[in-house]
């Protein structure tokens, strides 16, 4: 099971202890500077990495950084999810780009 929150997602909110959802070396990566909150990917409740979009022209290119290679069916539900992003702001999705990991 994989799900994409967006930014400031309420599960991310307002955490003490956040060992049980991210790998305290990964902390960094989801909770930025200035108070800023990457949207995740997650991955059976455990955060595996996070994304962003961007718009270019009418289309959307969405980015995923992973904290490690995400299992098949996990690359393929982020991918569905990314379109389902495209689709709500009523545009195409142009590109999906999965970076490199650590």
């Amino acid at each position: 099971m994989a799900r994409m929150g967006h930014r400031f997602d309420p599960l991310l909110l307002g955490l003490r202890d956040i060992s049980w959802l991210v790998e305290p070396a990964h902390y960094n990566r989801v909770w930025r500077p200035a108070g800023h909150i990457e949207g995740t990917i997650l991955e059976y409740g455990r955060i595996a990495g996070t994304w962003r979009y961007d718009r270019r022209g009418s289309g959307l290119i969405v980015s995923i950084f992973p904290f490690k290679p995400l299992a098949a069916h996990v690359q393929a539900a982020v991918e569905s999810h990314a379109a389902g992003v495209a689709t709500f702001f009523d545009m195409e999705l142009v590109d999906f780009v999965t970076q490199k990991t650590d």
